[in-house]
């Protein structure tokens, strides 16, 4: 073969190679889940999932504590176990020998996965089914064990979780093997010591034999909140994966998400890490790495609408101007082709701006609102909101996670809400608030449906009334810069939804 032949076919063999390696490398990152080489978007959705059931888990530690013996010793509580079954590839927790609906989920399929107890004495392997109890607050830092959940797969598939029951958990993403490690918790063993969490099978008959004889004529009604919950659980995943590949249309790779649900399971914000794909990109255009920010609605019927949104919180964010997702997502079956133009508009509705003037809002001078958003008893998540006039809401106002006591039984929690928006030139200072009949004030996180917290133009009130009472009012000094102020007053606010008892606003200058 002469030498120009030579030439033309190692030219030829470098083009195919160019060609192979570029469409690799844009297949690469939405190839199918579940071969046992992590995907950006799986890996993060594995880790979520994990991490939201253990914390789920840590959170019964508030329950926990009311299981003291003498001299503030915590007894030990099987009420809530973490189960995590390296055979079946799956995680759950479960209450009273059941699996509580929407706290299960399943490992990466075809990876290995290897559960560890690490102590001061030394690492060891929990193979097969590991149930772990819990213990109240009041335990301390007594918990001398820490415990690691390893998945291994194909090339850069290694995660290692781990947590212990007195710290918030964390995880590491590794491409080396695991090390089995002792854990130095800081502190000597003693006597005194409480024992391992990991519930041994003697320890769990005799759990499964002290539970009441299940009554099958009892049947416990599911609320609001849990169906929320389910119904989001079972689009989670769908999510992550749809994220991912509308990520790598627009030319794009993952490099993490992270959906975090709202309070009341209707509504989730998903964060992802991008960075442009392919080797040409990255060669004329140089190596980009930026964020994204998505909003996701239930629109009912197992159906979910998502869209890139500013950040409420962080609209400087480092956003390619050109890149947008738009989609819907529907787990159970394929969203037929009729229905995608309406649905689509709906979720739009939703996350856009209002298409018609608020009926609660007073104009100022200096181009200053004030606007009453609406009401709910607390505790409003799951709840429904309703204006002053008692006309019910499409969306909550805002959502109050904590859940507060009362002190006294003939009063009832309300959360109300209401802003000031004006100018970023005009400031507006507020003074002198007044809720007609409210007895006492609470204080908490105030997040939107999203789960963000909302920004310092928003007012919300927890406070406490009579049963017997039937309205409120709200009165508040709004000041304005050159010393103007208002008086404003919201009158016959509605403590009733459905019922208006002559709502109306009274602007004093």
């Amino acid at each position: 073969m002469s030498r120009s032949n030579w030439i033309k076919v190692i030219v030829t063999i470098i083009v195919l190679a160019i060609i192979a390696v570029l469409a690799y490398m844009r297949w690469y990152p939405s190839e199918q889940w579940g071969v046992g080489d992590l995907r950006a978007a799986e890996r993060s959705y594995c880790i979520n999932r994990i991490s939201g059931i253990v914390e789920t888990w840590l959170a019964s530690r508030k329950d926990a504590n009311n299981y003291i013996e003498g001299g503030g010793r915590m007894k030990e509580s099987y009420v809530t176990l973490l189960v995590i079954d390296t055979a079946e590839n799956a995680i759950w927790i479960e209450d009273g020998g059941q699996v509580r609906q929407g706290c299960r989920g399943e490992l990466p399929a075809k990876m290995g996965w290897t559960f560890y107890r690490s102590t001061p004495d030394g690492c060891t392997e929990l193979p097969g089914r590991t149930r772990l109890k819990i213990r109240g607050y009041y335990a301390g830092y007594h918990d001398g064990e820490q415990f690691h959940l390893v998945g291994t797969g194909r090339g850069w598939a290694q995660i290692d979780y781990y947590f212990n029951a007195v710290s918030k958990n964390s995880y590491g993403s590794y491409s080396q093997p695991f090390v089995r490690r002792p854990y130095h918790a800081g502190y000597k063993r003693t006597e005194k010591s409480y024992p391992s969490l990991v519930l041994t099978e003697s320890e769990y008959r005799q759990h499964l034999a002290s539970l009441p004889a299940a009554d099958p004529n009892h049947l416990v009604a599911q609320s609001r909140l849990d169906r929320n919950r389910v119904s989001f659980r079972k689009v989670e995943k769908l999510l992550y994966q749809q994220i991912g590949k509308r990520v790598a249309d627009e030319g794009f790779a993952v490099r993490h998400i992270s959906i975090t649900p709202g309070p009341d399971y209707t509504a989730a914000q998903a964060n992802v890490g991008i960075i442009r794909s392919g080797l040409l990109h990255t060669y004329l255009r140089g190596r980009y790495c930026g964020a994204a920010y998505v909003q996701i609605d239930h629109l009912g019927n197992d159906t979910w609408y998502a869209s890139t949104c500013v950040h409420p919180r962080s609209p400087s964010r480092n956003t390619p101007p050109d890149f947008n997702l738009e989609f819907l997502a529907r787990p159970t079956e394929k969203l037929p082709r009729s229905q995608r133009k309406s649905l689509m508009k709906k979720g739009r509705e939703i996350q856009g701006p209002a298409a018609t003037a608020s009926k609660y809002v007073v104009a100022l001078s200096g181009g200053v609102t004030v606007e009453f958003l609406g009401l709910c008893e607390h505790p409003d998540v799951g709840g429904k909101w309703w204006g002053p006039d008692g006309a019910a809401l499409e969306c909550a106002a805002y959502l109050a996670p904590e859940v507060h006591d009362l002190v006294d039984e003939d009063t009832k929690l309300y959360n109300i809400a209401w802003r000031i928006r004006g100018p970023k030139s005009v400031r507006a200072s507020v003074t002198d608030i007044h809720l007609e009949g409210a007895r006492s004030s609470y204080s908490g996180t105030i997040l939107d449906r999203y789960g963000n917290k909302m920004t310092r133009d928003f007012r919300a009130e927890t406070r406490a009334f009579e049963k017997s009472r039937k309205a409120t009012a709200l009165e508040a000094t709004i000041k304005l810069a050159a010393g103007q102020s208002h008086r404003i007053k919201f009158e016959n606010i509605s403590l009733i939804p459905n019922q208006d008892p002559g709502f109306k606003i009274q602007l004093q200058n």
